[in-house]
């Protein structure tokens, strides 16, 4: 019955009797008939509105436990779809920051973006059912139109390493407290592309790399050997940008993915310009700084 009526990605699933899915509940504090969100596969379908209970059911059909049940949830209130029925077959991945990464046992090393860890896994695949079948289904030449299909529509999700990146954790960054969990959505996925850390030829690689997806920011995953490397080649975040935002525009095209942007007129990074009057310097300063050494070093952070 599962399989005749599209509710599956025709793997083998745990069938959502109703006290498994009363025990899902018990893993929020939200009552089952709350409107989570609404979904839809593209945008010139109708929303479909669902609640706290309709998320529990694919949740317990992907085989999650009550205590991912929060992560899930936050991806089903995103009101984004991983099932796109873009015909470039793009999906979504899902990216979890913060003490809940460690509390349900997610996997933020080795192996994090394969199946080894059962809470990615399921996470990411409970996701992906929920999108089929909340949206308003999820079938090839109805309502699924991506012409080849994408592998990673059946489960994408994993931890950041905060402990060990060189960088601020994505949340942190975003503006959320470092002591918060939160839960990130990238759209596309369109193309994977796969590298040797920053070799002699990396700047080369790495522009033909981005070219493929100029018109959706890319999403860099990296070790986190290789997310230093890039940092002692002067891969870091800007201190200060400066732009109008009145004339600020993506200039860049799939014939001249490099293009850069209008009205930025000066990027400064640790106190040194990178960027003037429109053009680069030439200048690659800096190193990442993490909130615990800003906080060793004195430079006026405070623990939320």
């Amino acid at each position: 019955m599962f399989i005749e009526n599209h509710w599956t990605d025709y793997l083998p699933i745990v069938l959502p009797t109703e006290e498994r899915v009363a025990a899902m509940l018990k893993g929020t504090s939200h009552p089952p008939d709350e409107i989570v969100g609404r979904m839809r596969p593209t945008s010139f379908r109708e929303f479909w509105e669902y609640t706290v209970e309709k998320v529990a059911v694919n949740a317990v059909m992907a085989g999650a436990r009550p205590e991912y049940f929060p992560v899930i949830l936050a991806l089903a209130a995103s009101g984004s779809t991983a099932k796109s029925s873009s015909t470039t077959s793009m999906t979504n991945m899902a990216v979890v920051n913060g003490p809940i990464r460690h509390e349900i046992g997610m996997n933020c090393g080795i192996g994090a973006l394969g199946p080894y860890n059962h809470a990615n896994v399921t996470i990411g695949r409970a996701y992906a059912l929920l999108s089929q079948n909340l949206q308003g289904g999820s079938v090839p030449g109805e309502t699924y139109m991506g012409t080849l299909g994408n592998g990673l529509a059946y489960s994408a999700c994993f931890a950041e390493n905060e402990e060990k990146s060189p960088w601020e954790p994505l949340h942190v960054e975003k503006g959320l407290p470092a002591g918060e969990s939160a839960v990130s959505v990238f759209f596309g996925l369109r193309y994977v592309h796969e590298g040797y850390g920053p070799r002699e030829t990396w700047q080369e690689k790495m522009r033909r790399c981005l070219s493929s997806g100029a018109n959706f920011p890319p999403l860099l995953v990296m070790d986190p050997i290789v997310a230093r490397l890039f940092v002692e080649r002067g891969m870091t975040y800007a201190d200060v940008t400066v732009f109008d935002p009145e004339t600020a525009d993506d200039r860049a095209t799939f014939e001249a993915p490099t293009t850069p942007a209008a009205g930025i007129e000066h990027v400064f990074v640790n106190g040194r310009p990178v960027w003037t009057d429109g053009k680069p310097t030439g200048e690659h300063p800096g190193r990442a700084l993490r909130r615990q050494q800003l906080q060793a070093e004195g430079q006026g952070w405070r623990a939320p």
